[in-house]
């Protein structure tokens, strides 16, 4: 089992450079902590987080089989076109591509949290970096299932109005950077 650090978290967020709707998840996340324990789900007050639930996806790992999306923003859903909450995001990952995220979910549940870049287009030709924060609750489902849960600080804005859309955004972020939890 993973021992983790809040002051080795702390410190490695602090470090990360973050937007401002990231950094304000990030530190809402750190204040969640009970001591070295990672938050637990039941934590969470979606309340405090009002403005930026458009950009949460709360996922639910079981084990290599599946990823599945237990709520999604509604910037999530402007951004993919669709809704993705009850819907397996593995199952979406281009077969290419799902070693690679397999293999980044790893870490996140092996101790880390993780800073992404997601770089693309929107179906109209507008050019999009979306910065994403994903961190892990401490919780274990009776079948092995962890959560995790992300933040996207991209909204639709007005290059974007009307089909938001982005293209391939179910694909893996373009850059992933852990950010360490874990006591060394």
């Amino acid at each position: 089992m993973t021992k983790y650090s809040y002051e080795r978290a702390t410190m490695a967020l602090d470090a990360t450079p973050l937007g401002p709707l990231n950094r304000r998840f990030a530190n809402y996340w750190l204040s969640l902590w009970d001591g070295d324990n990672l938050p637990s789900r039941s934590a969470l007050n979606p309340a405090r987080l009002r403005d930026l639930l458009p950009g949460v996806v709360l996922l639910e790992v079981r084990g290599r089989e599946a990823i599945r999306c237990r709520v999604a923003g509604t910037a999530i859903q402007q951004g993919l076109g669709f809704d993705i909450t009850g819907k397996d995001w593995l199952a979406m990952t281009p077969e290419d591509q799902k070693p690679v995220r397999l293999h980044r979910i790893d870490e996140l549940l092996a101790g880390a949290g993780s800073r992404n870049l997601r770089e693309g287009y929107t179906v109209t030709g507008s050019q999009v970096c979306a910065e994403e924060v994903q961190f892990p609750f401490a919780d274990v489902g009776e079948d092995g299932s962890r959560l995790l849960i992300s933040h996207v600080a991209w909204r639709a804005g007005s290059a974007a109005r009307g089909n938001p859309q982005l293209r391939d955004a179910h694909h893996i972020a373009s850059h992933f950077q852990p950010i360490p939890l874990a006591a060394a």
